[in-house]
């Protein structure tokens, strides 16, 4: 795993994302928790979705001006590296054993300065995700099983839709987290079972065919029938 921070035109166009896509409102919860400040006006003009050049190039320059948290992760991306290197063996063969698959050891994890989410491409291994001493590799581990987990997810399925897919892989990877012998990456008051309102529904479907698994792919298997999700198995 390479560790870096993000530069500001990179988390810039993945924040102008998140603010589009995801977020609800301007006070939305994880927003009001932004570590730099944003008018009304910009986020309404970013919902539009109008003048999107000109909105990233405001987010780049007032993701510039967050240099505090910005040496904070510099300073400590040695510390960080070294950590990882700890607990990477282990990481990489419990996700091997829980998935039946070996895990690609090139990623790169790009730490963002501004805005408390995450995200990934699963075609470059690329993950990006707030930087969280308290929280150390959770979320780091999180995205990464969803790259992970989709390179399985391709093998079995084909012609899915990708809305639903990717609830789902919010269930899935949830359950990987919390409820195996991976739970260790995570604090103890926090590895609690738990869901996204939005796939609570899903979760209480398949819990109890992931209670029952032979093995992860059997539960993908059965899983994507339970939920009629669309697609079909290769």
């Amino acid at each position: 795993m390479k560790f870096a921070v993000a530069n500001p035109e990179f988390e810039a166009e993945k924040l102008y994302g998140y603010i589009k896509n995801v977020t609800r409102s301007f006070d939305d919860f994880m927003f009001t928790k932004l570590k730099i400040k944003i008018s009304r006006e910009i986020y309404n003009s970013i919902k539009s979705g109008k003048n999107e050049i000109e909105l990233k190039e405001e987010l780049t320059r007032v993701i510039k001006t967050n240099k505090k948290k910005r040496l904070e992760i510099e300073r400590n991306l040695p510390k960080i590296r070294d950590d990882w290197k700890k607990i990477e063996g282990r990481l990489f063969s419990t996700i091997k054993e829980l998935t039946g698959r070996k895990v690609d050891k090139n990623f790169t994890c790009q730490f963002l300065t501004a805005y408390r989410s995450g995200g990934y491409e699963d075609k470059t291994n690329r993950i990006w995700i707030y930087y969280d001493r308290k929280k150390k590799f959770w979320g780091v581990t999180h995205e990464l099983l969803h790259i992970h987990c989709w390179k399985i997810w391709n093998k079995l399925f084909k012609n899915c839709t990708w809305g639903e897919s990717w609830k789902f892989s919010e269930v899935y990877v949830e359950l990987l987290l919390r409820d195996t012998t991976l739970s260790f990456i995570i604090p103890k008051e926090e590895r609690k079972l738990k869901f996204w309102k939005e796939v609570e529904p899903m979760a209480k479907k398949v819990i109890p065919l992931w209670q029952k698994r032979n093995s992860f792919e059997e539960f993908l298997v059965e899983s994507f029938k339970k939920l009629k999700l669309k697609g079909k198995l290769k």
